[in-house]
This record gives structure tokens, sequence and C-alpha cells, in this order.
């Protein structure tokens, strides 16, 4: 199983912010209808729960791009840049 992750440093920011803004006023109306009718439920919470996550990783799969986890490397750290510039 390869395990990826998302790479928010070569994403394209205003595409992700876009997309979520665009199908989150959706989520965002039903929210203020819900709260107007005084009919908030778990199970109404919970659905707009799942739909914020399925729409923020939508955005997240169009607009940022993925790697293996072992791609980058993941054990550098400021002190080995600090070493390498001293090279």
């Amino acid at each position: 199983m390869t395990v990826t992750q998302l790479r928010w440093d070569r994403a394209e920011l205003l595409l992700y912010i876009s997309i979520t803004a665009l199908n989150l006023q959706s989520v965002l109306d039903e929210i203020v209808q819900l709260e107007q009718s005084r009919s908030v439920t778990p199970a109404s919470i919970d659905d707009i729960y799942c739909r914020v996550l399925n729409i923020l990783c939508l955005g997240s799969d169009i607009a940022v791009p993925k790697c293996s986890k072992n791609f980058l490397k993941y054990w550098w750290d400021q002190e080995l840049d600090a070493l390498k510039q001293i090279q």
C-alpha cells in the first residue's frame, strides 16, 4: 500500500479556494435553513459534517498534487539546512 501526502506547497490555492467556496455555499445555506426551522438533529449535523469533509477532499483532489510519503526527505529539518549552508 502506498501512502500519499498532499503537497500544499505546490497547490493551486486559488483553484482550491474557488472550488471549496462554491460548494460550501450550499452547505451554509442549509445550515441557515436548519437554524431558522429549529430542526437541528444529530443526523443533520453528521450529514453536514460529511458534506464539508467531502467538499474539502474534492478541492484537494483537484487542486493539490500528491506524492508518495517517502518521496520527500521527511527527516530533513532546519538544523540540517543550517549544516548544509556551512559546507
